[in-house]
């Protein structure tokens, strides 16, 4: 039997206690740190991995890094966003569109997101309801000019081409790059019957980018309303050639044609431009154009038949 002496005084039985208190305190301050940092480090990676298979163009690798890391971090607005972005840019917007909702509605600061989800709303027809993201968006972050591209868009959809002349003129200022909102801000000139002023513009873009298409299409168009209906064959034949559905180039080429006389290659090119054409005002002058060349026809058959019956006449 142990002497009083080997024996621990409660005053170590109390000092060895909170000792151990310290050390359980410490593993679990440990573990659960680790259990923290763990999905974190894993959701970074998962981004990381997404990104490095984006940039490798392989989506299909990169939407289940960010799906797995999403599910760790389900309140996460950046994950949203691109997730959302990835999902976009495989033509699935309405499932990005439902991500990109709820980056905004975690983080309405998130000036990716707020622009994502104006782009997704254009891109499914619904400009009225792009531009108050696409507003938040340029307000979160003034030196966007993808964001005040896109607002441009909004705006001229809905016939707003006052603002959408100031918007597409902001982004060409922010980033000479942007030649399509510098092409857009064209047409609306255009629009306006500044046609000199489009064109000069037209021939800017086509300086920094020969293929640019929109510039060839409006140069195209101007040709045939100032009656350069040769030109304007010249220029929009190929256009219509590398896109065929392009209404606007089709009903212009098909105005070129007809000045030319050339009326069936005229009625095929009107015809082209109603039956792709998803605007009412170019689907009704296509149709316009093609009645108006229907009762030519049926004029100039009148009078040649008058002719022939007179010719036959003793």
């Amino acid at each position: 039997m142990p002497d009083a002496a080997s024996a621990p005084s409660p005053s170590h039985i109390q000092s060895h206690w909170r000792q151990w208190v310290w050390i359980l305190a410490g593993v679990a301050t440990v573990a659960l740190l680790s259990a923290l940092a763990i999905p974190l480090f894993v959701s970074t990676g998962g981004r990381l991995l997404a990104n490095r298979a984006l940039d490798a163009g392989q989506p299909a690798h990169a939407e289940p890094w960010l799906r797995f890391a999403l599910r760790l971090h389900p309140r996460s607005a950046d994950l949203h966003d691109s997730l959302g972005t990835l999902l976009f840019a495989e033509e699935h917007t309405a499932e990005a569109l439902v991500h990109f909702a709820q980056a905004v509605d975690l983080d309405g600061s998130l000036a990716t997101a707020q622009n994502n989800l104006g782009a997704a709303l254009l891109n499914l027809r619904q400009p009225a309801a792009a531009i108050p993201y696409l507003q938040a968006a340029v307000t979160l972050n003034p030196g966007g000019a993808t964001a005040f591209a896109n607002l441009g868009q909004a705006y001229y959809r809905v016939g707003q081409l006052d603002a959408a002349l100031t918007a597409y003129q902001r982004a060409y200022e922010l980033d000479p790059t942007q030649l399509d909102a510098r092409a857009q801000w064209a047409a609306i000139l255009f629009e306006w019957g500044d046609l000199a002023q489009a064109a000069a513009t037209w021939q800017a873009i086509l300086a920094q980018d020969a293929q640019h298409l929109a510039a060839r299409r409006g140069l195209g168009a101007v040709a045939a309303l100032q009656g350069r209906s040769s030109e304007a064959v010249q220029l929009l034949t190929r256009v219509t050639g590398d896109t065929p559905a392009d209404p606007v180039a089709a009903f212009y080429l098909g105005l070129a044609y007809r000045s030319l006389g050339r009326t069936d290659e005229a009625a095929t090119a009107f015809e082209r431009a109603a039956a792709n054409s998803d605007n009412a005002q170019l689907t009704r002058l296509a149709r316009a154009q093609l009645l108006a060349l229907y009762e030519q026809s049926e004029t100039d058959q009148h009078a040649s038949g008058g002719q022939s019956n007179e010719s036959q006449q003793p």
